[in-house]
């Protein structure tokens, strides 16, 4: 799921980036100065200075940075890089000169400063590159594609990406029969009933449409509505120059239908699911013990349930709950009021949520978050999914321990149709609408409604 955060762009790169550049201009400082000053007398002063004057940088670089897809050449690098810090000076020197405290600061210091940051500028992108090439060869973050086209539209963006490591093409969809058309060295998916499986077993993560005025592609995302996948429309460049859209290479990436989930905000939803997490498991630790007791001594083992369960794009997760129903080998059917299946300790945790804590562990797994759309068992999604158009819609982020759906009391058995309605539509709210405070949110008003919400 690390793909996840840079399937727009590469703007977290940049930000780890930028921060990091920190560290030559510290090391710039305290060599700068050991050159112009004898004694320590004025350290603590350039180096509130050199703190001002990274964290100045930091916020250029984010708000004058164009291109956030990462960039190997040296040249090109150095060039930006240069630039952002000349920007930097520029602003720090005039509120310095508003201030009247530039006299303060030594020239020659000054000058030694700069100078030492624009040549260490080349060792530090140098092992950037290295990091970054590394980090890409390990598959990390590269992002599987399938491309719709013409056979010679395909051909040329195959072309224009083969020496971008970071994108695999696994697949392709022609939309003209060319002769030649095995020249192509990817595999052909048709548009078909079976795009959704074909798609979950190649592991693609994102569909590019590139653009041609002999086919109509309103008709080609109808294709992809019911599946909960990220759609990018590439227009050559030389058909249409927008500013305010995502370039690379010779084309224009419009955002179809792409995920809210990626970059520095989806980082930071990662890292509060980690935490909180971890926390959580220590704390309910001795509740899931405890539950687990009660239920070997009412109906022995297992004490834990697995069952199979839709993930982020679809793909099968296993999630963990602690068993709240007796052994039986009856297919699927969902828990409901009085169900006679369920034991004494079963309603009990269940009415108390206890049953769900053991998916924390499938938040630090990385299969789940905090905050998301419930998980439903496969066999409810693949019902409702016939039922309401776009259903598969929902599975565009990670599936949530709880959910703004739950939240507005939407928890529990959904038989009927319209109750599935209001469920998806506050998984779709959230979804479009999402940001970590509203996960914040969320996470505070499950835990009144875990406390005062009665669920059958």
């Amino acid at each position: 799921m690390i793909e996840k955060l840079f399937q727009k762009d590469e703007k977290l790169i940049f930000t780890f980036y930028d921060l990091f550049k920190s560290i030559i201009f510290f090391l710039s400082f305290y060599l700068s100065y050991k050159v112009r000053f004898i004694d320590d007398s004025s350290l603590a002063f350039y180096l509130s200075f050199t703190i001002i004057f990274s964290l100045l940088h930091i916020f250029v670089a984010f708000y004058f940075r164009k291109n956030f897809f990462f960039n190997t050449n040296i040249w090109q690098n150095f060039k930006v890089d240069f630039l952002f810090i000349l920007i930097t000076l520029i602003i720090l020197l005039l509120i310095m000169y508003l201030m009247k405290s530039s006299s303060n600061y030594s020239r020659i210091w000054l000058v030694i400063f700069i100078f030492l940051n624009i040549i260490l500028l080349i060792p530090y992108k140098l092992i950037s590159n290295l990091l970054y090439l590394k980090i890409i060869k390990s598959n990390l973050f590269s992002k599987n594609v399938l491309i719709i086209g013409t056979y010679n539209d395909c051909k040329k963006v195959l072309y224009e990406f083969r020496d971008k490591p970071n994108y695999h093409f696994r697949a392709m969809s022609l939309l003209n029969k060319s002769h030649n058309h095995d020249f192509l060295p990817i595999q052909e998916l048709k548009l078909d009933q079976n795009i959704g499986e074909n798609l979950r077993y190649n592991k693609i993560s994102q569909v590019w449409i590139i653009y041609n005025f002999n086919f109509n592609r309103s008709k080609i995302i109808d294709y992809f509505q019911t599946i909960p996948i990220d759609i990018r429309t590439l227009i050559p460049r030389d058909i249409n120059e927008d500013e305010f859209i995502d370039k690379f290479g010779n084309y224009n990436f419009y955002n179809t239908s792409i995920s809210t989930f990626y970059g520095i905000k989806y980082f930071i939803k990662i890292l509060i699911d980690l935490i909180f997490s971890t926390i959580f498991l220590i704390i309910s630790f001795p509740i899931i013990i405890i539950s687990a007791f009660f239920i070997i001594i009412e109906d022995g083992f297992p004490v834990f349930f697995t069952q199979n369960r839709y993930g982020w794009d679809g793909n099968l997760i296993k999630i963990y709950k602690l068993r709240s129903l007796k052994k039986t080998n009856e297919k699927f059917n969902q828990v409901v009021k009085n169900d006679k299946r369920l034991l004494k300790t079963g309603r009990v945790i269940r009415k108390l949520s206890i049953d769900e804590l053991p998916q924390l562990l499938n938040i630090i797994l990385g299969q789940m978050s905090l905050v998301g759309p419930r998980p439903h068992p496969v066999e409810l999604d693949d019902e409702f999914s016939k039922k309401i158009r776009g259903f598969m819609q929902r599975l565009r982020c990670k599936p949530g321990l709880t959910g703004l759906a739950q939240v507005n009391g939407y928890r529990g058995p959904t038989l009927e149709k319209e109750l599935m309605d209001k469920r998806f539509s506050y998984d779709l709210e959230y979804i479009k609408k999402w940001t970590i405070i509203l996960d914040l949110k969320i996470i505070i008003k499950t835990m009144f409604v875990f406390l005062f919400q009665k669920v059958d």
